[in-house]
């Protein structure tokens, strides 16, 4: 989820701050895009009308190495 749908939502980053009970220097910090947990967040509050569209953070899908081997997120 882009960082201005959501502040154009809201009308500014100080009410959207508000809404995800976080400090505006939090969402100055973020950039471009929202963090997975803040998207998923504003999907729910705004009942869809923000949607989080899990495919926007493909990190998820993405292996760790750990021990020398290569561990699914998802298994």
């Amino acid at each position: 989820m882009k960082l201005q749908a959501a502040v154009d939502y809201f009308g500014t980053k100080a009410k959207l701050a508000r809404q995800l009970r976080v400090h505006t220097s939090n969402i100055e910090a973020w950039g471009e895009d929202l963090p997975e947990l803040y998207a998923r967040r504003l999907h729910e509050i705004t009942r869809g009308k923000l949607k989080y569209i899990p495919a926007e953070y493909p990190w998820q899908e993405k292996k760790l190495k750990i021990r020398g081997k290569l561990v699914g997120l998802n298994n």
